[in-house]
């Protein structure tokens, strides 16, 4: 990562370069580097993390009763698209609502 942000540096022209001191942009260099890689690590980890919420509830649900496992999953789908119904409605009502005032 710091070697690809560093050869990207380098194709800088040097008059940009030499706008900053060197040791400010090694600085930022490696703190834009670290950034990214927490940024990314923290991803990865609230992926998993919500993989595993919907995943273990759902073994629990699915070894107590097949029938009402389905009759949830069906669910889920019809309650997104009434909330888009819904949100578009609302938007909708706003859009009217400032036109008025």
């Amino acid at each position: 990562m710091k070697k690809a942000l560093f050869n990207q540096y380098l194709r800088f022209e040097t008059s940009t370069r030499d706008k900053y001191n060197t040791s400010e942009l090694l600085n930022r260099l490696q703190n834009d580097s670290d950034l990214i890689v927490s940024f990314y690590l923290n991803v990865i980890i609230n992926v998993l993390t919500i993989i595993i919420n919907i995943i273990v509830p759902l073994i629990f649900i699915i070894t107590i009763s097949l029938q009402n496992t389905v009759i949830s999953l069906l669910n889920i789908p019809l309650v997104f698209v009434l909330n888009i119904l819904f949100k578009c409605r609302i938007e909708e009502n706003e859009g009217k609502r400032r036109k008025i005032w």
